[in-house]
């Protein structure tokens, strides 16, 4: 249900705007713990419990159909598992997402950065959002160091 979570409402919210314009990449990952998984050594749970999810977010965010998907995987022991997926869509936006089991428990995390023409938009840990554009007027480098300050989880670069 990553749909719903506010942070990502608000991102969409900020995606769908004409101001942000067409997405053109998405970069992101959700890692947890490896005991939530330990009884399904197939990794079933995990994919059908978080990846599906993680999907659907992917394609949402973009606002495009997905017209390829390609996965690594990498098991450096048993229970933890890494997954690497690049989607592709269907008006040429590229996507990388890392799935992952070896997080710890207590402190799962989740991120994404969609990108557009000199725009990004940050979800950290579903519960924050921060957009920023990047301009190299002084005006607009002002204005950054003023939303930073106020919200110092907005981490643009300028």
């Amino acid at each position: 249900m990553n749909r719903y979570s506010t942070a990502n409402r608000l991102a969409w919210n900020g995606l769908r705007s004409a101001e942000f314009g067409p997405c053109i990449s998405l970069l992101g990952g959700y890692m947890t713990a490896p005991t939530y998984f330990l009884d399904n050594p197939d990794y079933t749970g995990f994919f059908l419990h978080r990846c599906v999810h993680t999907m659907d977010l992917v394609a949402w965010l973009m606002n495009e159909p997905v017209t390829l998907v390609r996965t690594r995987r990498f098991e450096p022991v048993p229970g933890r598992l890494v997954l690497h997926v690049a989607f592709e869509f269907a008006l040429g936006a590229l996507a990388t997402v890392v799935c992952a089991t070896h997080q710890s428990r207590g402190a799962p995390m989740e991120w994404w950065q969609v990108t557009g023409d000199h725009r990004r938009v940050e979800i950290r840990s579903c519960k924050r959002c921060a957009t920023a554009a990047l301009s190299r007027s002084r005006w607009a480098m002002r204005r950054q160091r003023s939303i930073r300050a106020r919200m110092p989880w907005c981490r643009s670069r300028t």
